[in-house]
């Protein structure tokens, strides 16, 4: 009898470590199916990045295009503004902007032979036949301190170069124009907009003896001395990196020649 129960206890422990062992080597059997999958989703993650890599690489080719052509576009538009600006300086060749004479009239600005009458009797000059037309420009913040800039069309620059050198062979004030201040009374070239921020720019640095300033032809041009050469400024900032050099300076751009007309140095 005791033989016969430990017979069949053996019996049940081989029959139990037969299934466990059956079922561990059917789970090991599942294993090549999921190193399969895996190495179908790294393939798939390998051509992901292929893809990606090749995307990127059309996506800077494409950047490296637009980047040219706003090189190209922003060098027409350069080009474009150089041009309206020779333009607009062509155009003003032969005007010249008188400041500093006050409006006589109560009702606004005078009629263009009152004015005439004015600079005419003020400077002491005859500018018959030798003006297109004149008239007052839009009144700017210094209207109340020296008047309102009047605008002289010369019919020939070089009417508008002998009126120039007589005045600034000819000093004249507000006294002189029947003014009751003595502030002078200037004349300088019809600067473009842009010209006209340059000579603001230049003449702040001129007043403090930093530089040379004059005007030519509706040009402006600098220079640190006597001792340098002077150039057109294109720039603010090449106004203000001359005045700041130690020594003459070095021109960057235009040179020119060392005559040019009175400017007006006031603000």
């Amino acid at each position: 009898m005791y033989y016969f129960v430990v017979n069949n206890l053996f019996l049940c422990f081989v029959i139990i470590s037969t299934l466990h062992i059956s079922g561990t080597i059917c789970q090991d059997e599942n294993i090549p199916d999921k190193t399969s999958d895996v190495k179908d989703e790294i393939e798939r993650q390998r051509d992901l990045n292929k893809q990606l890599e090749g995307e990127n690489y059309r996506l800077e080719r494409d950047n490296v295009m637009l980047e040219n052509k706003i090189k190209v576009l922003q060098q027409r538009l350069t080009a474009m503004e150089a041009n309206r600006e020779e333009i607009e300086r062509t155009n003003r060749l032969n005007n010249v902007v008188v400041h500093g004479i006050p409006i006589r009239a109560k009702n606004g600005p005078e009629p263009p032979s009152e004015i005439m009458r004015l600079i005419q009797t003020g400077f002491n000059v005859d500018l018959e036949g030798k003006i297109n037309t004149c008239y007052r420009l839009r009144p700017g913040p210094r209207q109340d301190q020296i008047g309102v800039a009047i605008l002289l069309k010369f019919t020939h620059p070089v009417f508008k170069a002998e009126f120039l050198n007589h005045v600034m062979n000819n000093p004249r004030t507000m006294m002189d124009f029947g003014g009751v201040s003595r502030h002078p009374v200037t004349a300088s070239e019809h600067l473009t907009p842009h010209r006209a921020i340059l000579l603001r720019e230049a003449s702040a640095f001129s007043r403090k003896g930093r530089l040379q300033v004059w005007v030519l032809n509706g040009r402006l041009y600098v220079r640190k001395g006597n001792d340098s050469i002077g150039f057109e400024p294109r720039t603010v900032q090449e106004i203000r990196d001359l005045a700041n050099q130690e020594g003459p300076g070095i021109p960057t751009t235009t040179l020119i020649p060392d005559d040019g007309a009175p400017i007006d140095l006031y603000d």
